[in-house]
């Protein structure tokens, strides 16, 4: 039902054809190059405005800070783009409140953005 698996698998050397692989075909420089365009799989998100509030002293226990974000969100994402909201609470009364979103720019991720992140998932395993 299974193949046997080698047990002469030399990893020493599958490592070094990796490594080969990657600076041949620049896989590095090219991952680094498209983040500088603002091609990523992630949104950094950001509080948009910081407000002050003064808490009493002794009430700082009493504070709760509460994050939501958007469910689903699809690039292309422009920065400053809203993506949730930050809240700050006293016993259950708002003291702040502000919108969170991104910090900057994300692209709609090319095929060849999803291949290079592919081949590093497979590398890395």
């Amino acid at each position: 039902m299974y193949r046997k698996v080698d047990t002469n698998l030399n990893f020493v050397d599958r490592e070094k054809e990796v490594e080969k692989f990657w600076k041949d075909n620049k896989i590095f420089e090219k991952s680094m190059d498209s983040r500088k365009e603002g091609e990523t799989a992630e949104v950094r998100p950001m509080v948009k405005s910081l407000g002050d509030c003064i808490i009493k002293k002794g009430c700082s226990g009493r504070v709760k800070y509460e994050y939501t974000f958007v469910e689903k969100l699809e690039a292309p994402v422009e920065k400053g783009q809203f993506v949730g909201e930050f809240l700050v609470t006293l016993d259950g009364s708002e003291v702040f409140r502000s919108d969170i979103v991104a910090r900057e720019d994300v692209r709609r991720m090319s095929f060849g953005m999803y291949l290079l992140r592919i081949l590093g998932e497979i590398i890395a395993f």
